[in-house]
């Protein structure tokens, strides 16, 4: 069912383009932002039929979600490195080929959305770090609680 959606795959062709590039251009843009973005179940999909977007400010999920499949969608702007994410305290990881450039009006990418599968988990406290991956190698974190 919701395995069957595809994240932002038509992204991703024109990313590994960008990025390749792009490549000999200037250094990649420190981290400067990251955010929990969207959350994805399959109970919640049942009742609405989409995401349910994540304000900037916004702690707890308002759906209540759970069931086989739920995925996380997270924001970086900039690039960051030794990406960890865990679901109550154990690792969880980031869907293979799901991750999207962002770019910017000269087509340098910029940020990245990425997508955590929680996927069996009927809710908890989800928290997701990245470290800049150049100067001031920053360390940025967020967390949710998912319903």
């Amino acid at each position: 069912m919701l395995s069957s959606l595809k994240f932002a795959s038509a992204a991703l062709v024109v990313s590994s383009t960008l990025l390749a590039s792009s490549a000999l251009s200037d250094p990649a843009p420190p981290l400067t932002y990251l955010q929990i973005t969207g959350v994805l179940s399959e109970d919640d999909y049942l009742i609405y039929g989409d995401w349910e977007n994540i304000a900037p400010t916004q702690t707890t999920t308002l759906g209540d979600h759970g069931g086989s499949e739920m995925y996380v969608e997270t924001f970086e702007y900039g690039y960051g490195t030794l990406k960890y994410a865990t679901m109550d305290g154990v690792q969880v990881y980031e869907v293979p080929g799901s991750a999207y450039a962002i770019t910017d009006s000269n087509n340098v990418i910029v940020g990245w959305y990425r997508y955590w599968d929680l996927s069996g988990s009927s809710g908890g406290a989800f928290y997701y770090q990245t470290r800049s991956i150049n100067s001031p190698f920053n360390l940025m974190s967020d967390t949710l609680t998912i319903q």
